[in-house]
This record gives structure tokens, sequence and C-alpha cells, in this order.
């Protein structure tokens, strides 16, 4: 498929820029990526190179019982480096990835006991260089403990959030949820649990401005089953609100975003709104609250199958989420694949796309927006490649509108359908008021974790397999303006990355004169004006096009070299013109009748004369 490019040209006033030339299709790609068993993805961030990082499970490497696996890929999504950390008997997982300020990584996971029925939660600090563990520390209650979102906050700390089954230490139900809040060394400040006597979830925690905000769900409000809830804490973890929101049915949040205002934006799903089938399946809902928890608006979105919304992201403009989808597609029989849907800031649809492979299952976790506004999405797959493994990572990068290059599609027909919420149809409950639903200070154990992690070497398959051609192009002028005639030094410095053919120069000077050329190419211009110039620089199927404008200023009478004086050559020039001798220049014929008359080339000896 024909690479086609754009480039972006900044609009200052200078005479060297430097442009980034990027396929107009977006450089899309996907990639599977594993070993001989299951190796899944929870959370991706995008790093400060133009790169992602990716914490997730894996049983092909390590311990073989499941370990925290962290795998940091380039923009391209080739590996850079990837490693496991528990490598012991038991379970171990990771759900969260962060960047820090100093660049490196915050990943949050844990380690499960099966047998002795206890959970405790892991937080590292890895080096963004090899992975290689900065500091670790386990945080556990003596029961069971989950942990399920990570936050980086104002003042540099990590915030976490947590479901806990501890009951007897501090609980006030079967479950509930937890947030806690770590310097940037993952020592403890702050440490609260919410419950209500029954079934608490704390699902995701995130960061506006200086506070912090915990979602989950619980079923203390009594709108229907399950419900979302949003608790909104200031640095020093003093409650400001919290607020359950939900339907008739039931209700589960699974992520936030930030929204406008200081408020956010909760993804998860519903049997409460939407197109539901006659087995009543699950729709996806996205709500938006504002800074007081005040509701906003709400969306479903969905079919008369089941749908899921595992992770949402905020774009520039609006959202992208993603998640499963449970839904006939391409006449088969109904199956599960992932799906991404682009919103706008109000919730209304933009694009919906399904994406998997016909014959196995698929699962969307998360979408970020990369660089250029292109959506990169974090999924597994148990398809595409009968070779290796069972289920593997999958990560796809997207064009803005969701597709991908020909060769490399693996979209499949799929057309949702919108429900708009009016606000008297959600319940909006305020839970301090809420007798069965309490909060408490709850400090759990503290231990550093030792393990130093250890190297993984997963396999990949990824489409296409090479990226295509692209340039980062730049021109420069020398002078950058001038009297005429001016004669001009013109240079492009053009980089190349995975291109093979050689290059060809267009130049256009703006003139009139343009030609085929080298990287560097002298030209003259003989009259005043303002003159854009351009070079257009080509190979393989990657086009690059800079330029800029260059002005050429009307000098004084005879002052051909530009140096704001005439001299006494320049007055033989002048008298040569008169004479015939020497052609017409440097503005000696100031009335532009084509003719040098005895007074112009007085005017030239007054002006040498200082007259």
């Amino acid at each position: 498929m024909r690479a086609f490019v754009k480039c972006l040209v900044p609009l200052a006033a200078v005479c060297a820029m430097i442009v980034v030339c990027l396929p107009a299709s977006g450089w899309t790609w996907h990639g599977r990526y594993g070993g001989a068993s299951c190796d899944w993805g929870w959370d991706l961030v995008p790093t400060q190179d133009g790169g992602h990082a990716v914490v997730g499970t894996t049983y092909s490497f390590g311990g073989g019982n499941g370990d925290m696996w962290v795998v940091k890929f380039d923009a391209d999504g080739y590996i850079e480096w990837q490693r496991t950390y528990g490598n012991s008997p038991l379970y171990e997982y990771g759900e969260a990835v962060v960047e820090l300020p100093n660049g490196n990584l915050g990943a949050l996971g844990g380690q499960i006991d099966y047998a002795a029925e206890e959970g405790v939660l892991a937080l590292l600090e890895l080096d963004i260089s090899d992975g290689s563990v900065v500091w670790g520390k386990l945080f556990g209650f003596g029961g069971w403990d989950v942990a399920t979102g990570l936050a980086l906050v104002s003042d540099g700390g990590l915030c976490l959030s947590a479901t806990t089954e501890s009951l007897q230490r501090h609980g006030f139900g079967a479950n509930d949820a937890w947030v806690m809040k770590t310097d940037g060394s993952g020592n403890i400040l702050w440490s609260k649990v919410f419950g209500c006597g029954c079934e608490d979830w704390g699902q995701e925690v995130i960061r506006v401005g200086a506070d912090v905000v915990l979602g989950g769900y619980t079923s203390a409000a009594g709108a229907g089953g399950q419900d979302f809830f949003l608790v909104r804490l200031t640095g020093n973890g003093d409650i400001e609100h919290q607020v359950a929101y939900g339907g008739t049915g039931s209700d589960f949040l699974h992520h936030l975003a930030l929204g406008p205002d200081g408020g956010v934006v909760a993804a998860g799903w519903t049997t409460s709104w939407g197109n539901l089938g006659p087995a009543v399946y699950y729709d996806t809902w996205v709500l938006s609250v504002g800074e007081d928890g005040s509701y906003g608006w709400s969306k479903a979105y969905g079919t008369q199958m089941e749908e899921m919304f595992f992770g949402i992201g905020a774009f520039d403009e609006g959202y992208a989420l993603t998640g499963d989808l449970h839904a006939p597609i391409a006449g088969r029989s109904p199956g599960q694949d992932m799906w991404v849907l682009r919103i706008d800031g109000a919730g209304d649809m933009q694009w919906a796309r399904a994406y998997g492979d016909p014959e196995d299952l698929d699962h969307g976790m998360f979408v970020a927006e990369s660089q250029g506004g292109l959506p990169t999405v974090l999924a597994s797959t148990f398809g595409f490649d009968d070779t290796e493994g069972d289920e593997d990572l999958w990560v796809l990068r997207l064009d803005t509108d969701g597709t991908l290059t020909e060769e490399c599609d693996v979209e499949l027909p799929y057309d949702p359908v919108q429900t708009d919420i009016e606000a008297q149809e959600v319940s909006v409950f305020d839970l301090s008021a809420n007798q069965s639903w309490h909060s408490a200070d709850a400090t759990p154990q503290s231990v550093d974790v030792t393990d130093p992690g250890a190297d993984s070497e997963a396999w990949t398959f990824r489409c296409p397999e090479t990226p295509p051609c692209t340039m980062n192009c730049g021109v420069s002028a020398e002078p950058a303006g001038g009297f005429a005639p001016l004669t001009v030094a013109f240079a492009a410095a053009v980089s190349f990355f995975n291109c093979v053919g050689d290059p060809t120069y267009e130049w256009d000077f703006g003139d009139g004169t343009s030609y085929f050329g080298g990287p560097a190419e002298t030209h003259t211009y003989d009259q005043p004006g303002s003159y854009i110039y351009t070079v257009t620089v080509r190979v393989d199927d990657a086009e690059c096009n800079v330029g800029h404008t260059l002005v050429v200023d009307q000098g004084s009478p005879g002052d051909c070299d530009g140096s704001g004086r005439v001299t006494i050559g320049e007055v033989q020039r002048a008298i040569n013109m008169f004479l015939g001798t020497e052609p017409i220049a440097c503005n000696v014929d100031t009335n532009g009748d084509g003719n040098i008359s005895i007074g112009e080339v007085q005017t030239i000896i007054n002006a040498f004369l200082g007259g």
C-alpha cells in the first residue's frame, strides 16, 4: 500500500526549519507479543520518547505460575526491553503503570497466595532504560487485597486504588474499596477504606488537579443492583464528596478519565440502559460529572447483544474507549471481539469499530492517545497466529478514524447504537448521608521488595513487519534576506528512517524558477519581492515538502552589493550601464523605463559623494 506523506510546517518566521514527515495514513500497525503460554497486558502508558510501556501478567516467562510482566515498546511497536517480577511459586500480576517525573515507570500489581487466601499489593519504581527495580514495596492487611489502579499526583507522590476483603481487620462488608497515597519512594502518607457492609469495589483512581478521585461500584445506594460511585479527596486525604450514580439495573464502573473543568468521566457497563437484548445483556455506559460531583451527561452504547468497556482515554477532543463485544459479526455466531469507540466531549459517537480474529477470542483493555493524536490500543488475543502460545498481548496503533493499513486490516463490521440518558433517569445519591456507608483510616503493613526482576524473551508477530519510510526534513537559506540582486545559498537537511532508495530534490524558488537538483543549490533573485521557496524530497513512497518565505528588498540606487553605500566601482558600473556595456541592474534605472539616463548616473555619483 502506498505510504503517502504529509508534513506539518510551523508558521514561525524562521529561515531554517525542521519538519517531521509521517505517513498520511498515520503509520498504523498491530502486533502480537507472547510466549508458549498465556500472556496479557492490563495497562499502557505513553512515554516521553514516543513509545509505550505495558504492564500485565505472563505465564510464559518467570516462575511459570503467573508473574508481573512489563514490556517497553518504541514508537513503532518494537520491544526495547521486557522483564518479569515476582518469579516465585505464587501468582503475581501487573495491574497499572504510570510515567514518573524522572522518566522512570511506576508499576502496580500484586501477589496472591491462593492456598492461604491472602493477597498483597506490589508497587515498584522501574528504571526506564532496562526495567531494573529502583525500589519496591508490598502492602497488605493480611487478608485478600487486590490492586486495581495507580495515579501520579501533583506533588510527585503516587495514589493507589484497590479492593480488600480483609474483613476482620478493618472492613465494613464482603469487599471494601481502598485508596492509599505514598510519597515518591513508596512510603505511606495516608490510607482509607470505604464500604457499606455489602459489595464495594475500588476500581480506579485518577488525579484531578491537586485532588484525587476514587471510582468503583457499590450496592450501598439502592438504586438497583450495583451503582457507580466516586469519592473525591484532597491531596491530604480529606473527603470532599462521595456520590453514587445508577439506574434500576446493575452498573459497574471500570475506568476513569479527566473531564472538563475539574470533573471526571467514568466508563463501565450497565443493565439499566441501552439496547438490551431479551437476556438482559450488558451495554456500555459513560457518565460525566462535574467538579462537585454533580451529574453532567451520560450515554449508553451497544447492540442487542453484550458490550463492556474496560478502558477510557482522554484525547484532545473527546475520548476513546475499548472493551469486549459479544455480537454477531460477519454472519458468524456471536463471538468475543475487541472494539473501540470514539466520542466527542459531549459523549456523541464519532466512530465505532470492532477488531479481531473471527475464529478466536479478543479482549480490549485500554486506549491512550499517542503522538499525532493516534489511538494506541492495549488488547489481548488468541488469534492471528496459531504457531505459538495461547492468549497473547496485542497492541494496535490506529489512525485517527480507527482504520489500519489495508495489508494489516483486522476490522470487523460493527454498528452500535447510542442511547442518550436524561438526567432524571439517573439516581444520584450522596453517600455521606447514607448510614450504611462508612469510611475509615486504615494503614496496611509495608515491606520492601527484594526481587530485582528477570529478563524475558517474548516473540513478536506484527503487521507490517517493517515500518514505512519516513523523513525529518529541514531547509535553510543564507543569507536570509537582503537587497536585489540577491544570491542565496539553499540547503536541504534530511534524516531518513527505514528508507532504501536514492532521494530526489525538487526545488521551487518562488520566482518562476524550479528544477530537480541536489540537496544544496544557489539561486539569484534579480528583482525585489517576497518569494516562497520550497524543496520537495522524495524517496521510496514517501514525500516531504518544506519551505519558507524570503524577502528581497529594493536596494538603494547603485548599491549593487547591498552594503548600504555606493563605491567608486559601483559608479563605474552605472556609467557602463549608461554606455550599454553592462546589463542594467542595481536599481540604477530608477524610473523603470528600461534605459539609463545621464540624470540617473548623476544620482549614483551624488550617492557616492554623500549627497
